[in-house]
């Protein structure tokens, strides 16, 4: 039975052109999630873009890994220049202060990440996703819903970044608006209940 969000806390966000350019990332400060990785697509985009932004919502003074990516990013011009670090934001604030603010989200997990309420939720607020080809995220990222690149392969993330990127505006709006309606269909508290409740009952 797959995860399930309260969609009154990640109303969709009408597609804005403008914020083509800032992308997000949201989770621990843990080697696993693949910041770096995120950083180095960052990196990429913004050498060529002065626009581009990634704004990170993670507690990076938490962890080693995080205190050593908040020094890499200090310590790179173009990352400097193209990164905000939003801390630790409650789970209350995330649609206000983080996903309406961006117009995709890189999801970079390394590893098999099972099923993420992250993506759920940015996917609900009709954020674009860029996601890590690993774990359970196939299961609601796939070419009609958002952008997969695999993990393992040096300089996939920025060439889905690079591919969003290109492609007409009309097209993006287009696979948000159906990634959200995925998670409105799929992924909601009522359905979630009601496939547990089924399985309960098969087993009863």
């Amino acid at each position: 039975v797959h995860w399930g969000i309260n969609l009154s806390q990640f109303p969709q966000v009408p597609f804005a052109i403008e914020k083509r350019k800032t992308f997000g990332f949201c989770g621990r400060p843990e080697e696993e999630k693949g910041l770096d990785l995120a950083l180095d697509a960052i990196r990429e985009l913004g050498k060529r873009d002065t626009d581009v932004r990634l704004l990170v919502a993670s507690d990076l003074k938490a962890s080693s890994y995080g205190r050593t990516i908040f020094k890499h990013i200090q310590a790179d011009p173009v990352l400097k220049h193209c990164v905000s670090l939003l801390g630790q934001v409650p789970h209350a604030d995330l649609h206000r202060r983080f996903y309406s603010q961006i117009g995709t989200l890189l999801f970079p997990s390394i590893w098999q990440e099972p099923f993420a309420l992250t993506l759920l939720e940015a996917m609900a607020s009709g954020v674009l996703v860029i996601a890590s080809s690993t774990g359970g995220t196939p299961e609601v990222v796939d070419s009609t819903t958002g952008y997969l690149f695999d993990p393992t392969v040096s300089g996939d993330l920025i060439r889905a970044c690079r591919i969003s990127q290109a492609v007409d505006a009309v097209e993006i709006q287009r696979i948000a608006e159906a990634g959200s309606r995925r998670i409105k269909e799929f992924h909601t508290l009522p359905f979630m209940a009601k496939c547990v409740d089924e399985f309960v009952r098969t087993l009863l």
